[in-house]
């Protein structure tokens, strides 16, 4: 039988409570959060799409022209901001925030669900 290297265990035990022990040890309650309602902009709203609630913000005008502007990955409406008003002179300005992301619902796609929301 072989033995066992003390220093091999050693190691061996220290990778293991660096790769669990964080996920051990409770986190204390995080204070500072903000509900949802602070972070929705005055002016903007929510729509339900196929059961999601999905954050946007709007500014129409009188033209027939929509511009929609879509956010990249790990961003938001939020990203829009400062152009919004900008591109409202040719037309009207749609942000959304894609599900998953900003203040869209997330949503847990299940088996009986035929469209994944995360296409949208």
């Amino acid at each position: 039988m072989k033995k066992i290297n003390p220093l091999g265990l050693f190691i061996i035990l220290i990778l293991l409570f660096i790769v669990f022990g964080p996920l051990i040890i409770p986190l204390p309650p995080l204070d500072g959060i903000q509900p949802m309602e602070s972070l929705v902009y005055y002016d903007s709203q929510f729509m339900e799409i196929d059961g999601v609630d999905v954050h946007y913000h709007e500014i129409q005008s009188d033209g027939e022209t929509l511009i929609v502007l879509l956010h990249g990955f790990g961003s938001s409406t939020y990203s829009w901001q400062k152009v919004m008003l900008p591109f409202s002179t040719f037309g009207s300005v749609l942000a959304y925030d894609r599900p998953g992301f900003g203040l869209t619902e997330r949503v847990i796609p299940y088996e009986d669900v035929d469209t994944n929301p995360y296409l949208l």
